[in-house]
């Protein structure tokens, strides 16, 4: 039976709601799910879609005079954060401007070199740093990876990754983009060193120390693997009334299925879970607000880690073809 105050619509019509409330304001999110390298793609794949379906409906309604052939989540979104994986997607879309093709090239690689099921498990936990930052600066602008990731700048996006310290895993540390009061005195960190953070698990990374006491971080953790609760808090501290709040977009790593007796140790299913619980947390929260609260994530499928990207793939594009989400009515 479907829950009261939810029902299905189309994915076109997210896109038909955000067009028609551009200058209000637009948060995009992306939960993590534990194992890096495996079902993020899920992730981009859904944002590829609302990018195109966006851009093909304001050139439809604006003819000849829209030229762009593509189109930015930094150019519609208001505010872009993310933890784990999902936080190096925020840093690629709010620093460097990347559109959803070019996050899907560059992960697709960083998959390829960093996160193959032969190395990522079996390499020593400084290897797998090593050969990730390697890899990382290889992949991105040098000259953009040692600037400040908190900066005045207003070029870049606003946004936020999730920080876990080691040794109190009951609190988040968010690094933002942009300079604010809240949270305490800010780590500091370069746009290289968030990256390595967002990326480090504690099955296969040693935490990233970060800040003057070099304290040390991972990038998720349990109740931080969807940063939700944050993004709301920070809207209103970084907003306030400048404009209303009209579109909320969660995108997550996929549904983990039932936890039973034999699985609930796997961290990889306990993250997955932990992010859908966050996001029906949330749903019940906004349940009075029309039409503001969109949770995108592939209902089946991956149940274990899933490391081929064609598989993922599949499911994602089976779950978009259906054309359905979840939307607060």
């Amino acid at each position: 039976m479907e829950r009261i105050g939810l029902r299905k619509r189309p994915i076109c019509i997210l896109i038909l709601g955000m067009f028609v409330r551009l200058y209000r304001i637009h948060i995009l999110w992306f939960a993590d799910g534990g194992i890096p390298g495996t079902t993020e793609l899920s992730q981009l794949i859904i944002l590829q879609l609302i990018m195109h379906l966006l851009l093909q409906h304001m050139a439809e309604n604006q003819g000849d005079e829209y030229e762009d052939d593509e189109i930015r989540p930094s150019e519609v979104f208001d505010f872009i954060c993310g933890s784990g994986m999902g936080g190096v997607f925020a840093i690629l879309f709010n620093v460097f401007r990347y559109t959803a093709d070019s996050a899907i090239k560059f992960y697709l690689e960083l998959q390829k070199r960093v996160f193959s099921t032969q190395g990522w498990a079996q390499r020593m936990r400084s290897e797998n740093l090593s050969l990730l930052k390697k890899v990382v600066l290889e992949l991105l602008p040098t000259e953009v990876l040692g600037q400040q990731f908190m900066t005045a700048d207003k070029s870049r996006g606003r946004g936020f990754i999730c920080a876990v310290n080691s040794e109190d895993q009951a609190h988040a540390r968010l690094l933002r983009t942009y300079k604010s009061r809240e949270g305490g005195l800010p780590l500091s960190c370069t746009v290289l060193d968030a990256i390595l953070l967002s990326i480090v698990d504690e099955d296969h990374l040693d935490p990233y120390p970060l800040g003057q006491f070099k304290e040390l971080f991972t990038g998720s953790g349990h109740r931080k693997s969807n940063p939700t609760q944050f993004a709301l808090r920070e809207i209103c501290v970084l907003f306030d009334d400048e404009a209303p709040l009209s579109c909320i977009i969660n995108i997550g790593k996929g549904n983990p299925g039932v936890l039973t007796t034999a699985n609930t140790t796997d961290g990889y299913l306990s993250l997955l879970r932990d992010c859908e619980d966050t996001a029906n947390e949330i749903t019940r929260q906004l349940s009075h607000r029309t039409g503001l609260f969109y949770r995108l994530s592939v209902p089946q499928g991956f149940q274990t880690p899933a490391y081929d990207v064609a598989k993922v793939a599949a499911h994602t594009n089976s779950y978009l073809a259906g054309s359905e989400c979840t939307i607060l009515t």
